[in-house]
């Protein structure tokens, strides 16, 4: 066998993993929740963020980045702020919610603020 069939069967075998061991209609990713202040955020694999007051029995779009979006992590900090980590092209950061719960900030770490926990 060389080379590029090894990666060919590597490839295929790789592919075959993934998605036998990942239910259908969640191939790319599941939607991911934390709790903050009172309230439970989900995000979705579509770039929104979802907010709910009432643990879950309802929910309401908090934010919608847009489908080129993709979240990778959302999680309440030590700090107890909620953060955000999300992928759009080949471009990773981090934005964290402000005090008042209504907009999304930049922020710039030397390192990757850890989540409460």
């Amino acid at each position: 066998m060389n080379r590029r069939d090894f990666l060919k069967a590597g490839s295929l075998m790789s592919a075959f993993g993934y998605f036998s061991a990942t239910p259908l209609g969640n191939i790319l990713n599941s939607d991911i929740e934390t709790s903050a202040a009172g309230k439970v955020y989900r995000a979705t694999n579509k770039g929104k963020i979802m907010v709910s007051s009432n643990k879950g029995k309802s929910w309401e779009l908090h934010t919608q980045f847009g489908p080129g979006y993709t979240i990778l992590d959302i999680f309440t900090a030590r700090d107890k702020r909620l953060y955000v980590h999300i992928g759009h092209k080949r471009v990773k950061f981090h934005l964290a919610l402000t005090k008042d719960g209504t907009a999304w900030m930049a922020q710039a770490f030397k390192t990757t603020p850890k989540p409460r926990g």
